[in-house]
């Protein structure tokens, strides 16, 4: 009987035993999740079906142990999406945010609300993103207007069911992933030096370097070159300067007792009396320069 007593005891122990010694890693449903949109978003061009995608702002942990990374990427999708219509009719535009990764690479359903009810149960991670982002002051959905989620935007996520993970997998990734720290105070490889100039088969000594520098240019006998000179400007005075006397407000009466006593080099093609013209210069001044030119 006694016998009998002690067995039952130990199987007992037995079967209690792992219950208390495992404590279960689980990232539990409803953890928010702080996620940034990428790109701008509009109902104007945005397409059903189409894959939006967010970063994640802040690392997710479970007893101290990064379950999902900062940077990550947040997958959405486009559910709806209609661009403004006539007589003020606004655009629409819903996302059903789907999924992130751990950092082992597996997938964690996320939704947009952070409770649900039982019946939604099926489509709680399909709900619509909008729904999170609603109450913020820019996105008031003006009448007439497209919806537009503007990059950066941050909207918060949820666990979408209790997602239990590989606690000994997630310490070992944890344990073998490079520290900042380690990164930021490694020493960095001293430069190599520079190679010497080859430009000369021998190296100059000091004494030979200042005896090179110090000495004289060699001079020619030859006689410098004379400096190119400028080009002469035409002679006499132009079109332009005509037109300049014209928009200082000179009087027809100067400007032609000016051509009269002046040299001229003027250009009185067809299109050159025309730009004249329409310079605003006085058939009389035009005449006159008509007569210097021949």
């Amino acid at each position: 009987m006694k016998s009998s007593s002690v067995i039952a005891l130990l199987i007992l122990a037995a079967l209690t035993a792992p219950s208390q010694a495992q404590q279960p890693f689980v990232l539990t449903d409803g953890t928010p999740l702080r996620v940034r949109l990428n790109r701008n978003v509009s109902s104007a061009d945005a397409q059903v079906g189409e894959t939006v995608d967010f970063d994640v702002v802040e690392d997710v942990l479970v007893n101290g142990v990064v379950v999902i990374q900062r940077n990550s990427r947040v997958l959405a999708t486009v559910t709806e999406a209609r661009p403004k219509g006539l007589m003020g009719k606004a655009g629409k535009l819903n996302m059903n945010i789907d999924h992130a990764r751990s950092v082992l690479g597996e997938k964690i359903a996320l939704r947009a609300v952070k409770e649900y009810k039982s019946g939604d149960a099926g489509n709680a991670g399909a709900m619509d993103i909008a729904a999170s982002i609603v109450t913020a002051p820019f996105f008031l959905f003006m009448k007439g207007k497209d919806v537009t989620i503007p990059k950066g935007t941050e909207v918060t996520a949820y666990v979408h069911g209790d997602a239990r993970l590989d606690e000994a997998r997630l310490r070992a990734h944890a344990s073998s992933a490079p520290k900042k720290e380690e990164a930021a105070t490694s020493t960095p490889p001293a430069p190599s030096a520079a190679p010497a100039a080859q430009s000369s088969p021998a190296a100059l000594t000091p004494s030979t370097a200042a005896a090179t520098s110090a000495a004289p240019a060699p001079q020619s006998d030859a006689a410098p070159a004379p400096r190119a000179s400028k080009p002469a400007s035409a002679s006499g005075i132009t079109n332009a300067d005509v037109l300049a006397l014209k928009e200082a407000g000179f009087s027809d009466d100067l400007i032609i007792s000016k051509i009269k006593s002046s040299r001229c080099a003027f250009k009185m093609e067809t299109s050159d009396m025309i730009e004249l013209k329409k310079a605003g210069l006085s058939d009389r001044v035009i005449g006159i320069m008509m007569e210097k030119t021949q």
